[in-house]
């Protein structure tokens, strides 16, 4: 049956659940959104709109209205955090941070612990000219308490935590022994973080210390989080973490620990980490591209091993002024060659390291950034936050009602500088540069629309003028609202993010960011929810989810494209939607069907580069490949979504049971471009 835009759905409700969204965008809303298993889509969007009209200060009631009509028509889509946040007594609805080294390594790791609690992603430079050196004097003996009923579901089915039980049993203690030093950890945030901070203060000590961490205050496995959302972890993701840790300062003992070994620390964090016991922590490790530890780190998320130890982080190599001055000395070839060996081989055969043009990011504010969010599409200074809202421009009606929304978006984004935070510092930092980032979803539906193809885009005069009017209408809305309320001007105002989770509970089916369709028929795989408690794992699957065709015939997608068919196409939106001191950068995944290694991998890199060279004027800012079949290092073999036939796609129709499906049910979307 068709629902309008030319998709075809079959099922109950016209393919679409209660909540009003279709049966798969449901599932995503449900496991990650929704505050109740009965709420709509236009509940939350009513629930959005008065929380972001009624901050402290800056709130508007009068907005209330436009950005229900907004946001369930889904116009606006405010991103993910905005949309779990509001209402939430403590509900932080920012993004991603950045931090960094300044205030030794014991406050990073106390930062990132409650700012990846808080549900936020985070970004560091691990560069040793930031981090300086963190020489592990001592390595203390850990052991740790808990009681029965802080177990109720003990962790044994996870992938990555089977020979890991026995090493906590024998380190399990009532009490402490005799020479321990006891710990007893908060159950808060904060407390967790300051176990973590503990431990690394006492890695500097020359004194060898027992440590016994008491975490008997800690709610147990399952429990409910009523300020927050979601539900505790238990004890268990602390004490392996924090053992973790000090198996590290085993092996490394009276060493000076390198990027790779400090990214080990924050990887263990990580995994302890999980907010609502359901958002994964999401980070990324920049590392400059004439650090000592380079080699190491691109190495370090090579395929191969039973479980990669740096799952929950993205990896970028920075690029800076002095790479540029390099290659414009010795030669772009040589100085890539010479200074990141065999750097092609993981960007285009396993999909890591990205690259991070890190001379080309300033804003208002910064002459350079720091590192980026998780993602990569935001240069952050150190307790720098990205703040996001999408506009589909695919829904709009007209250049006017793009326009509008885009007026209403930022105001939007700017009333949320004056939420809520998860540190003082990263408060700080947002309340003086007021950033925000209005992204765009829907740029290859909106070609498809107008039958422009994919690789036209970066011609059409049409989109030129839509992306134009709405960056003017951006800045000029900004100015009013910052002037009218007394606070300084955003730092940057757009950007391009992923949206691959917002995309998905779309009401029409779209494409993501300013991607192209991902391919011609596809399986897409769901992530496990509530249901498997998340115990030191990131990235575990659990079974199809959605299968989808999304044209019938030939049309232009990620894997007949080819790179200098799409690179111009990213250079036209960092010029026109995210050039100049107020543009952010760009997230986007250039999707390849097989893994390229060898010289013409090392062509490619060379084509990438030129994009980001300064004598490019609309130079891009990042690039990041993924390999369809690729080992790349997640814990399962299955990517979250890789094409599959036409064939395959038209056969399996309608809703099916699938083992491992949430809920049992799983969707086979399927949507004709008529």
């Amino acid at each position: 049956m068709a629902n309008g835009n030319g998709a075809k759905r079959n099922g109950n409700i016209n393919g679409f659940a209660p909540s009003g969204l279709p049966i798969f965008g449901d599932i995503i809303f449900r496991r990650s959104y929704a505050h109740s298993s009965m709420e709509t889509w236009k509940e939350c969007a009513q629930r959005v709109a008065y929380s972001n009209t009624r901050v402290e200060e800056l709130g508007n009631p009068a907005d209330e209205l436009p950005l229900i009509n907004a946001i369930d028509e889904q116009k606006w889509m405010p991103a993910g955090r905005h949309l779990w946040a509001a209402g939430l007594k403590k509900g932080f609805p920012i993004n991603c941070f950045v931090i960094g080294w300044e205030r030794g390594f014991s406050a990073h790791v106390f930062d990132l612990m409650v700012i990846l609690s808080a549900g936020g992603g985070v970004g560091s430079n691990y560069s040793r000219k930031h981090t300086g050196d963190f020489i592990v004097r001592s390595a203390p003996w850990i052991t740790y308490s808990v009681q029965a009923d802080q177990l109720a579901t003990v962790s044994s089915q996870h992938h990555n935590y089977n020979g890991f039980t026995d090493r906590l049993a024998s380190l399990y203690r009532d009490s402490a022994g005799e020479g321990f030093r006891t710990v007893v950890v908060e159950d808060t945030r904060e407390g967790w973080g300051q176990a973590f901070s503990y431990l690394l203060s006492q890695g500097e000590r020359v004194d060898q210390l027992k440590l016994h961490f008491d975490l008997r205050l800690l709610r147990g496995e399952g429990a409910s989080l009523k300020s927050s959302g979601g539900v505790a972890s238990g004890p268990m993701p602390l004490a392996a973490a924090l053992i973790r840790i000090g198996d590290l300062f085993r092996r490394k003992q009276n060493q000076v620990l390198d990027a790779v070994d400090l990214m080990e620390i924050d990887h263990q964090v990580a995994c302890a980490a999980v907010m609502g016991n359901k958002r994964r922590s999401a980070r990324m490790s920049i590392l400059d591209w004439d650090d000592s530890a380079i080699t190491r780190f691109l190495q370090c998320k090579t395929p191969g091993k039973e479980f990669c130890d740096h799952h929950t982080t993205n990896i970028s190599v920075g690029l800076g002024k002095s790479f540029w001055e390099s290659a414009d000395k010795h030669g772009l070839a040589y100085i890539t060659k010479a200074a990141l060996p065999n750097i092609e081989d993981g960007i285009f055969g396993q999909g890591e390291p990205g690259l991070w043009n890190q001379a080309a990011t300033k804003d208002r504010y910064n002459d350079q950034h720091f590192a980026t969010n998780p993602c990569g599409e935001i240069g952050l200074p150190i307790n720098g936050n990205c703040n996001l809202g999408h506009l589909v421009i695919s829904n709009a009606t007209s250049k006017e009602d793009f326009v509008s929304t885009a007026k209403l978006g930022t105001r939007f984004l700017l009333r949320a500088t004056n939420s809520l935070f998860p540190t003082k510092q990263t408060e700080e930092v947002a309340k003086k540069e007021r950033r925000i980032g209005l992204g765009l979803i829907g740029i290859a539906e909106w070609g498809r629309q107008r039958g422009i193809s994919y690789s036209g885009l970066a011609d059409n005069e049409e989109l030129r003028d839509w992306v134009a009017a709405a960056r003017a209408a951006i800045s000029n809305e900004a100015w009013d609202f910052c002037f009218k309320n007394k606070i300084q001007m955003p730092a940057t105002e757009t950007t391009i993010a992923p949206t691959g989770t917002i995309t998905n509970i779309l009401k029409k089916p779209t494409s993501s960011g300013i991607e192209p369709y991902f391919a011609e028929a596809y399986i897409r795989s769901f992530y496990a929810g509530e249901n498997t408690p998340p115990h030191l794992i990131t990235d575990r699957i659990n079974g199809i989810a959605e299968i989808g065709l999304v044209h019938e015939g030939a049309v232009e997608n990620a894997y007949n494209l080819s790179l200098d068919a799409r690179l111009p196409v990213h250079a036209f939106f960092q010029k026109e939607w995210c050039g100049g001191l107020t543009g952010n950068s760009i997230s986007v995944t250039y999707n390849i069907p097989e893994p390229i290694i060898g010289d013409e991998a090392f062509q490619n890199v060379m084509k990438v580069l030129h994009y980001m060279s300064p004598e490019v004027p609309n130079r891009i800012k990042g690039f990041t490949a993924m390999p369809l079949k690729s080992n790349y290092c997640l814990p399962t073999g299955r990517k979250p979504i890789e094409p599959c036939s036409i064939e395959e796609a038209e056969t399996r129709s309608g809703y099916f049971i699938s083992d491992g499906c949430a809920g049992g049910t799983c969707e086979v979307r399927r949507a004709s471009l008529e």
